[in-house]
């Protein structure tokens, strides 16, 4: 409907919002900054959201004998919790820029053209309740990984970040120009 609409044309929006908060609030030391990750971020949840909406605010609510396993947004949740966990960032880290991606939606919603007289506050409660929900799912799979499954999942990762460095330290190696690599605040950080 109109909030979906108004989510799909605000993506570059969102995703030039939520990269300044994390630009003001240091989180970017520690994130990527190509531009096409903050993007698929912010499709993943709006496309979450989206998902979401037929079951409308009552299906957002929560219970407090619910588990927390079950449903899109819960696989979502699942999922950014194991692929951020496995990278070796914290639950707090985590939940502190989700927050900055809540309020770049909800900065959105106050931005943009009113969608309707009751539909905007029926909108700002769904999206609120949305990343309520969210933190409480990602919260709870965090949690309910053994110490040792998180070891094995950080093992894994730094293996794979390892292959990833060897093959392009292989390729950089292979060019007969020179290259050279900078990070972020144009400091050098690799060359042939």
């Amino acid at each position: 409907g109109e909030l979906a609409s108004l989510l799909r044309q605000g993506e570059e929006w969102l995703m030039d919002r939520v990269l300044g908060y994390a630009r003001e609030r240091g989180y970017t030391k520690y994130t990527s900054v190509l531009r096409e990750a903050w993007r698929m971020s912010i499709v993943g949840l709006t496309n979450a959201l989206i998902e979401a909406a037929p079951g409308g605010l009552l299906g957002l609510e929560m219970a407090p004998d619910e588990r927390f396993s079950s449903g899109p947004l819960e696989a979502f949740a699942v999922e950014e919790a194991r692929r951020h966990r496995a990278r070796g960032v914290d639950l707090g880290m985590f939940l502190g820029l989700l927050a900055y991606y809540r309020q770049s939606y909800m900065d959105l919603l106050e931005r943009g053209e009113p969608l309707s007289p009751t539909a905007d506050d029926d909108a700002r409660r769904f999206v609120s309740r949305f990343f309520d929900r969210l933190s409480t799912a990602v919260s709870v799979e965090w949690n309910s990984a053994g110490e040792s499954a998180k070891l094995e999942e950080l093992r894994r990762q730094n293996l794979h970040a390892q292959n990833e460095k060897h093959h392009l330290t292989t390729v950089l190696q292979a060019l007969p120009c020179a290259v050279f690599l900078a990070d972020g605040q144009g400091r050098l950080t690799d060359l042939n």
